[in-house]
């Protein structure tokens, strides 16, 4: 007999009020019966996300909100929602909508042929048309470096916009400080030998509130070191037993 699908969505959140109504609505609107729940992992936003979440989840039996006052970062979150997650299936997406959310359909029809599937920028029929040139540019250099010192076989190391059979993270935690955990997550993943499906997306801006990947030249260049060291370390480790 075919195992059900059950999904668990992880959704880290920090200021994001304007969108994440909307989000759960959608993620609920099109995983339908497959959706076991949504996973609100909140930092303890100034703008009171929590609170709109708190409200929602009274009801929504299928949202579950985890309001972090003393913690903080994009990875401690994600993390926290795996722990706390119980389908067969993990997912999770940016709460901003830059990742839309009905390509979760799309991803669906993958799995359980695949361990995990990537909606992707960098594969036929995906683009990033997000408004801010910089961040375009900046993610296009990082994969392309990626894709060379890694493997080629992947095209979006930092996509970060993902479902997966739940049994690929029993000896995995996820690491780094924001977005470059992606990139030691998929390397781990091809290492590994699990089986990967990337499917085409477009990457939209922000529908409200304010970007955390940076405003500036020198952000990126900050940020960015983290990335390449990630690349790097991965690059090294190829080479290693």
């Amino acid at each position: 007999m075919k195992k059900r699908l059950k999904v668990s969505i992880v959704v880290p959140t920090y200021n994001e009020k304007e969108n994440i109504k909307f989000l759960i609505d959608k993620i609920q609107k099109i995983l339908k019966d497959n959706l076991l729940e949504i996973i609100v992992v909140d930092d303890n936003s100034p703008d009171k996300t929590w609170f709109t979440v708190l409200k929602i989840q009274k009801k929504n039996h299928k949202v579950r909100l985890y309001r972090r006052v003393k913690e903080r970062g994009l990875t401690g979150a994600l993390n926290f929602g795996l722990q706390k997650s119980r389908g067969n299936i993990i997912g999770w997406l940016d709460a901003d909508l830059s990742h839309p959310p009905q390509y979760l359909l799309s991803m669906m029809k993958y799995l359980p042929a695949y361990d995990i599937v990537v909606a992707s920028r960098y594969v036929k029929g995906g683009a990033d048309r997000r408004e801010k040139k910089m961040a375009v540019i900046f993610s296009w250099l990082i994969n392309k470096l990626a894709q060379i010192l890694i493997s080629n076989s992947f095209k979006d190391y930092t996509s970060g916009f993902i479902l997966a059979k739940r049994e690929v993270f029993n000896n995995f935690k996820l690491h780094g400080d924001y977005g470059e955990y992606f990139i030691d997550m998929i390397a781990y993943f091809l290492k590994n030998n699990f089986k990967i499906k990337e499917i085409p997306y477009i990457c939209v801006s922000r529908k409200f509130g304010n970007s955390k990947t940076g405003d500036n030249f020198f952000d990126f260049i900050k940020r960015g070191e983290k990335y390449v060291w990630l690349i790097l370390k991965n690059f090294f480790l190829k080479f290693s037993k």
